[in-house]
């Protein structure tokens, strides 16, 4: 779920800082299934399935993980020439800290589905805060504007709806 989807993602990113570029949770994974395979029968059972899966999760993630770094990095270009201190914490930046804007955070998150801790996480490294309330503001509108569509969809099934009643009613069943 997406808990282990987040401690997977974290771990993909950690790797890739250490300078694994290839996949490498699969082989941690079967590593641990060994360990923990005499306590949990169930993971040798589902070894292949449970390998494919982690795999499949990084691979994706590394490509979200390239693209999102490129946009987040030019995004933060203009807001720091703070030297990069990977592990400093965003609770650690003064409020002086400059502050990526919570739209430019929403955008990343939306189209290159790059999630928000990563964005805080990567920022804080910069020396730059992210703005979280106008990130869940933008968040906020998508849902809206999501919903309103969802309506307006709805909307047009109960037209096709009725079509399809007005039809039945003239010509009947088909058998």
């Amino acid at each position: 779920g997406y808990v282990l989807r987040r401690i997977i993602r974290r771990a993909v990113r950690h790797g890739r800082l250490l300078g694994r570029r290839e996949p490498f949770m699969d082989v941690t994974a079967g590593v641990v299934i060994d360990v923990m395979e005499g306590a949990y029968p169930y993971l040798s059972d589902q070894r292949a399935r449970i390998l494919k899966v982690i795999r499949q999760e990084e691979t994706q993630f590394a490509r979200t993980l390239e693209t999102g770094t490129t946009h987040l990095e030019a995004a933060l270009a203009p807001l720091t020439g703070a030297e990069r201190v990977i592990g400093r914490r965003p609770e650690s930046l003064p409020e002086s800290a400059p502050v990526l804007p919570g739209e430019v955070a929403f955008r990343l998150h939306d189209t290159y589905g790059f999630p928000i801790d990563l964005t805080v996480d990567m920022a804080a490294e910069y020396g730059v805060r992210v703005d979280r309330e106008g990130f869940a503001t933008a968040m906020a509108e998508q849902k809206d504007r999501s919903r309103k569509g969802t309506k307006a969809d709805l909307a047009r099934h109960a037209e096709l709806g009725d079509l399809y009643q007005a039809i039945l009613r003239r010509a009947g069943e088909s058998r």
